[in-house]
């Protein structure tokens, strides 16, 4: 399914204030003008901010793929949509966390905001540093080799 959208790009880093709020980067607004919704990642300890039509797009898809018998696995996808919250920016382009959100993501005060195409991510700065610190030419490289990518124009 394809989706028209803005891609998330960029990054900023940001303080959170003593109520759990970060300013969204203007580069990351229109993607959020209506609402949204954060959710634990899931491949990585951060917090997704996911445009509701890709939310509800994850949420299909678990529905689709995840039987109800397996029991475990719906327990994993209840630890996403129990902490999940729908959002809106504050007239100051403030997003509230939720305190079990920052908690999963091991957030207490500075964080690295960045873009990641369907989503934008909130990283603790020090995670997002040992992230940021990978040896981006071999994983490019391995990337490559298991996906093609470097093709990637149209022929």
């Amino acid at each position: 399914m394809e989706y028209d959208y803005e891609p998330f790009i960029g990054e900023a880093e940001q303080t959170l204030d003593s109520a759990n709020r970060v300013i969204i980067p203007a580069s990351f607004r229109d993607n959020l003008k209506n609402q949204f919704y954060l959710c634990r990642g899931i491949n990585e300890p951060c917090i997704w901010i996911l445009p509701e039509i890709m939310f509800k797009s994850l949420l299909a898809k678990t529905r689709s793929k995840i039987p109800l018998t397996k029991t475990g696995h719906q327990r994993w996808k209840a630890l996403i949509t129990s902490t999940a919250a729908k959002k809106n920016l504050d007239s100051q382009n403030r997003l509230s966390v939720p305190q079990a959100l920052l908690q999963y993501a091991g957030i207490s005060d500075k964080v690295k905001i960045v873009g990641n195409d369907e989503r934008a991510e909130i990283w603790a700065l020090d995670r997002w540093n040992e992230v940021a610190a990978m040896d981006f030419m071999d994983l490019s490289a391995e990337i490559d080799q298991e996906y093609d990518i470097m093709g990637y124009t149209e022929e």
